[in-house]
């Protein structure tokens, strides 16, 4: 695989996953407006504390901070397994500085999705650039 072909394959990934985590924030933040929904309805709900507020918000502007520092250093396809797991911590911290309840277990999932992903993208990309480098030796 040419390495333009690894770093579209790689957009197309992350692209693909932040489509489907926006979907998925905009489904927990339907259900704790929706404190009618079920039993349980009543236990998830929006708050807004500064305090968690100011942490998470810490949390992602420094984690956005250093990927921004790094984005130079990387090589191209790595910066973009970087980006996703800032993303998902991103997503996660919005999730949990407006929310209350069980529906704060959805941050739980996007975060645990987004690093998976993102291990599994560094994983791929680096198989993927040890069989380019043997290729390029064969082929000089």
């Amino acid at each position: 695989m040419e390495r333009s072909k690894l770093i579209q394959t790689s957009w197309i990934i992350y692209g693909t996953a932040l489509f489907i985590g926006l979907i998925f924030v905009g489904f927990i933040f339907v259900e704790a407006a929706d404190t009618e929904a079920g039993s349980d309805g009543d236990q998830s709900y929006f708050a807004f504390s500064a305090e968690e507020i100011s942490l998470y918000a810490g949390i992602s502007l420094f984690s956005i901070a250093l990927l921004m520092i790094l984005w130079n250093r990387m090589k191209p396809p790595y910066h973009v397994a970087a980006l996703t797991f800032v993303t998902s911590l991103f997503l996660h911290n919005l999730i949990l500085s407006v929310t209350v309840g069980w529906v704060g277990l959805g941050a739980m999932i996007v975060l645990m999705f987004g690093t998976l992903l993102t291990a599994v993208m560094i994983v791929y990309i680096f198989m993927a650039n040890r069989r380019l480098k043997k290729q390029l030796i064969v082929e000089g």
